[in-house]
């Protein structure tokens, strides 16, 4: 295990059943966001939150152990801003930036 895997649960199923499977899990907010989905042969294994019936939730496959990769999720100005900017202010940001590289170019008006 690295620094950028994790040991969690997941939900092992057949690739055709993959996006149904992930639909039902998202609709119960069971999937696990900060781990990537992992491919193994003909199946994926989506990781997920916590442990729960498949037979209740519909979904053909078995609860694993395995090791995901970590989602690295890019922060926008806005979420890096939030925490020194009031909700009024932040509504008064642009939506529209550039990042070119690790430098974002933002357009802040004076009134901020």
């Amino acid at each position: 295990m690295t620094k950028n895997t994790r040991i969690a649960k997941g939900v092992l199923v057949k690739k055709e059943l993959g996006e149904k499977t992930l639909r039902i899990l998202r609709s119960n907010n069971l999937v696990d966001t900060t781990l990537l989905i992992k491919r193994r042969n003909d199946s994926i294994i989506i990781p997920i939150l916590r442990e729960f019936t498949l037979r209740e939730l519909g979904i053909e496959g078995e609860i694993i152990t395995e090791e995901f990769e970590k989602s690295f999720r890019r922060v926008s100005p806005p979420d890096i801003l939030r925490e020194t900017l009031t909700e009024e202010e932040l509504k008064l940001l642009p939506s529209s930036f550039d990042i070119i590289g690790n430098i974002c170019i933002l357009q802040i008006p004076e009134r901020l």
